[in-house]
């Protein structure tokens, strides 16, 4: 969706859509639709099958995995992504379709939907940018992430010059990213061969600097367990432009306050001055998580389930498959009866069914491989403390 508001030119699209199915039966078969090529391969860690359909012209459409390893999971339970190149020529309609063609499901929700707004970065949106780097300036309610920089030249002199800026917790929902699109895409030099042509070609119809393009994300992890307006998001609010449009401006005005840090925030009260980054008019939060009218979760029942979560990965535990399930077992149960499921997903920032399987891939007996990031302590297991 291409767009200009009060003179900025906004280039909007979804950047990632994934959600989950539940097939006619766990042992399904897949097909290809005629005039289509399917590929099958190995599944991941949470998987155990892979498969890609792809048009005569090589062009991915979709990457389908079905088949948990877990007992624990519904084996009739499975995860669609649909083609970054897809979601940019606006074919999602088409690649439902033709799922629903590869082999008998039904939608059940959304897993990711990632929303990015491209547009011309200038002098004064590059100072803010900055500010946020070094730190004078920040998003309220966001943790900082990863920053990166490359030296650079600004206003003639030679400096770190930030080109990707993230913002949100490992549990967190919602996470932000600001970031030099044309770079990433080389079309800041002369020559540069876009690895996405296709997102280039956007920019370009609607008169942008392919040289001069960043990009605001917002990636809504976890959608399965949001609501706009108290309801549940289907494909008729996806496939609106309107919705699309609505939900980009409540996550900038909610999402994305940049404040001066002027030291004038004291506990929730919040005096900093607020400094407007793009020219987006303001919207009132409609994108919430479920609404809950179960019971209060009780302080004895979070004590309970934060016992069982570090057994659940103490050593004996991880090499007995057998005891390894009934721990999960005893962990779904206190979930249920004391009502810890929003608990769970605020500590973990995921459901206990995808956490389960993260650590599934290592439990039992035999030769155990961990990657480098495990290694180095990179990806620490939570603290139940």
């Amino acid at each position: 969706m291409n767009i200009v508001y009060k003179s900025m030119k906004y280039c909007i699209n979804y950047d990632w859509c994934s959600f989950s199915v539940k097939l006619e039966n766990e042992y399904a078969q897949l097909k290809a639709p005629q005039g289509y090529r399917l590929e099958l391969y190995d599944g991941n860690n949470i998987y155990k099958h892979r498969a890609i359909l792809l048009d005569t012209s090589g062009k991915k459409l979709f990457t389908i995995l079905w088949f948990p390893h877990s007992s624990i999971l519904d084996r009739r339970i499975a995860s669609v992504q649909i083609s970054n190149e897809c979601l940019y020529a606006c074919e999602e309609q088409k690649c439902l379709d033709l799922l629903y063609n590869v082999v008998p499901c039904t939608f059940n929700s959304f897993s990711r939907i990632d929303i990015a707004i491209d547009f011309e970065m200038s002098n004064r949106l590059m100072s803010i940018t900055r500010k946020l780097h070094n730190g004078s300036m920040y998003i309220e309610g966001k943790q900082n992430g990863a920053d990166w920089w490359h030296e650079g030249v600004f206003k003639g002199k030679k400096q770190k010059v930030p080109h990707c800026l993230n913002w949100g917790a490992t549990s967190s929902k919602i996470k932000v990213k600001l970031y030099n699109k044309s770079r990433e895409q080389h079309q800041d030099i002369e020559g540069g061969v876009a690895e996405k042509q296709y997102i280039v070609d956007k920019w370009k119809v609607l008169g942008m600097d392919v040289a001069k393009v960043w990009r605001l994300e917002f990636s809504i992890q976890g959608t399965g367990s949001m609501e706009w307006n108290k309801k549940p998001i289907t494909w008729d609010n996806y496939f609106s432009s309107e919705w699309l449009w609505d939900v980009l401006c409540t996550l900038y005005t909610s999402r994305f306050v940049v404040r001066k840090k002027m030291g004038k925030k004291k506990g929730h009260h919040n005096d900093d001055e607020i400094v407007q980054y793009l020219n987006l008019p303001s919207q009132m939060p409609k994108l919430t998580a479920k609404r809950n009218d179960l019971p209060q979760e009780s302080n004895a029942m979070i004590s309970a389930l934060r016992r069982m979560m570090k057994e659940l990965e103490e050593p004996t535990t991880m090499a007995n498959d057998a005891i390894f399930s009934r721990v999960v077992d005893t962990i779904e149960s206190i979930l249920k009866e004391g009502n810890l499921y929003a608990y769970f997903n605020r500590v973990t920032g995921t459901g206990l069914d995808e956490y389960v399987c993260r650590l599934y891939s290592s439990v039992g007996t035999g030769v155990v491989k961990y990657d480098e990031m495990d290694i180095l302590g990179l990806h620490p297991s939570l603290s139940w403390d």
